[in-house]
């Protein structure tokens, strides 16, 4: 048997490829070997420039951010001061109001304070023109002299109040008017409140003609009149009013021994002479 001798095709094996793996070391000393050391020195310094900018950069962040908080922190308790500041100082502050007034009205001499005031209203009264109310300031015994306030003129007038009374009353004056040759005294009171102030005055009512009956020479021993047990609404030259009537006990006349009433909205006049209701009233309406 002869040897084949027909050439065979050989086939060739493909190469085996292994995977590339870079690091940084190799890529370091491969850049080592082909760049010149003054170039790398020179990048790496400005890798480390670059890395403490960072680190720079970071540091500075961060402390803004404290600031920033601390700025908030101290900005909220700034607030949180003034607005206690604010507070406390308008507990501290007393409120702004008008000064009380019953009116703009002539005035006469001063009377003393200790003094016996049916004496100085005959005084003082007498020298008037008709038909025309005037106040009669009422000053202290001291030096200097300065007006009484309520509860004082109160007190020299002879007429006890209680606190809830005065405390309805802002301001209170003694005033006479000179009318058919006779002198007539009244009293003039300024109020906040009328529904607080016709309260009290209510609850002062059994007491109100004993309290007034000197001031008003009102002679509580006559027998020749019957004073009526209680007051009673009525008006007054279109006015509201509360009387107080005596009859006579021979003629059966009524007359009004003492009234109150508002001459407006926050004047109470209490006088035994209609016609001062009316006066007061005149007075205060032309000064609107």
């Amino acid at each position: 048997m002869e040897p084949d001798t027909t050439p065979k095709k050989v086939i060739a094996s493909a190469p085996t490829t292994k995977p590339v793996i870079h690091t940084y070391e190799a890529d370091l000393a491969l850049a080592m070997d082909a760049t010149d050391a003054t170039v790398v020195q020179e990048l790496l310094e400005t890798a480390r420039e670059k890395e403490t900018e960072q680190k720079e950069r970071e540091v500075i962040h961060k402390e803004r951010g404290w600031y920033t908080a601390g700025g908030v922190i101290l900005l909220i308790l700034a607030l949180g001061a003034a607005a206690y500041g604010a507070y406390y100082y308008r507990t501290l502050t007393v409120t702004v109001t008008p000064a009380a007034s019953v009116g703009v009205f002539p005035s006469t001499d001063a009377i003393i304070a200790g003094s016996n005031v049916r004496e100085e209203l005959v005084r003082v009264g007498t020298a008037l023109p008709e038909d025309k109310p005037f106040l009669i300031p009422i000053v202290t015994d001291t030096t200097p002299r300065s007006l009484l306030d309520t509860t004082e003129t109160l007190s020299y007038l002879g007429i006890s109040m209680s606190e809830p009374f005065v405390a309805a009353i802002d301001l209170m004056r003694l005033g006479v008017i000179h009318t058919n040759g006779s002198v007539s005294p009244f009293l003039l009171f300024s109020v906040p409140n009328p529904e607080n102030a016709s309260k009290e005055f209510l609850i002062a009512e059994p007491r109100l003609l004993e309290m007034t009956a000197p001031l008003f020479a009102i002679d509580l021993s006559n027998q020749s009149i019957d004073i009526a047990p209680t007051f009673s609404s009525t008006s007054m030259y279109n006015l509201p009013v509360r009387t107080l009537k005596a009859t006579n006990v021979d003629t059966r006349e009524q007359t009004i021994l003492l009234y109150y009433g508002y001459a407006t909205d926050h004047t109470v006049v209490v006088a035994t002479n209609p016609t001062i209701l009316k006066a007061v009233y005149d007075t205060i309406i032309r000064q609107r």
